[in-house]
């Protein structure tokens, strides 16, 4: 009897005998600096504070958290980057040329 052994092919393998594990992080998945973490058949992201989802694809707005407020008759703008954001003061409804306020 032959002590032949057939490997199936998986998308997570290659080599000539399936022997090598591919390594889901050599793309670099994990945007915003977030930290890959190589698992058997997938990765996994540890994002940064203010990015979530599968890739860190995701900035949180951070005017939505419940701990950010802005003073009175001021708006909270979020930012790119995280968690970052500006209070500012909104600009009037309308405005017109040459007219001061």
């Amino acid at each position: 009897m032959n002590n032949l052994r057939w490997k199936t092919p998986t998308p997570n393998h290659s080599g000539t005998n399936c022997e090598t594990e591919i390594n889901e992080c050599d793309s670099s998945p994990c945007q915003h600096n977030g930290t890959c973490s190589d698992l058997l058949g997938h990765h996994q992201c540890q994002c940064p504070a203010g990015f979530l989802g599968r890739n860190c694809e995701v900035d949180i707005d951070a005017c939505s958290l419940p701990n950010i407020t802005c003073p009175p008759k001021t708006e909270c703008l979020d930012l790119p980057g995280g968690l970052e954001y500006t209070c500012r003061v909104p600009c009037p409804q309308t405005l017109q040329v040459g007219k001061t306020f």
